[in-house]
């Protein structure tokens, strides 16, 4: 059955499969002096005529529209709606962030497009320790086009695979006059 997808679905996919290539790329540095060499990722590089298979790493996610790490071996993964789950290295998943209920995802490019970590986030002598930023839409008044585009920072609560919700800071909140171009994830 050949299915036509929209093209923002067939970007999220593709941004999606980079972003995992990328943050596996990441996970693969050399074992530590006296650690196991079996811990290392390695991801093919293939050139040529070659054919390659997918293997699906998690699951249950909806709309990804982002992939990140935070300098860790856990990956952040973000949902068009407006929930962040931390997929961790033994398949597990968490949810990080859940903002559903602000986010406005129902047309048009609207959601949850981005998030990205502090560059001092695991640094506690950082001014940026445990602070992480995402990007979405959601509603600023009681008409349909009433839309904003938001920047908040957040910071992690106590136990690192929980946000802290409470913790928001918006930085930026631009109103929005279309329903498309709302935004990307950084690195893509």
């Amino acid at each position: 059955m050949n299915q036509h997808y929209p093209i923002w679905q067939r970007a999220a996919v593709a941004a999606f499969l980079v972003a995992l290539t990328v943050a596996l790329s990441t996970l693969a540095r050399p074992a530590r002096a006296g650690g196991d060499a079996t811990a290392r990722v390695f991801v093919p590089l293939a050139t040529g005529k070659t054919s390659f298979s997918a293997t699906p790493v998690g699951g249950g996610y909806n709309q990804v529209v982002a992939i990140t790490h935070a300098g860790d071996d856990r990956l952040f993964v973000a949902e068009r709606n407006g929930r962040i789950k931390i997929l961790h290295p033994d398949g597990r998943s968490d949810v990080f962030l859940d903002i559903r209920h602000r986010v406005i995802a129902t047309r048009g490019e609207y959601g949850l497009y981005d998030v990205t970590f502090h560059p001092g986030y695991a640094d506690p002598t950082s001014p940026g320790h445990r602070f992480f930023y995402v990007s979405f839409t959601s509603k600023s008044g009681p008409a349909d086009n009433d839309v904003e585009l938001i920047i908040s920072r957040f910071r992690v609560s106590a136990n690192p695979d929980v946000a802290n919700a409470a913790s928001e800071v918006i930085l930026l909140a631009e109103p929005q006059t279309d329903d498309i171009h709302k935004g990307r994830q950084h690195g893509v």
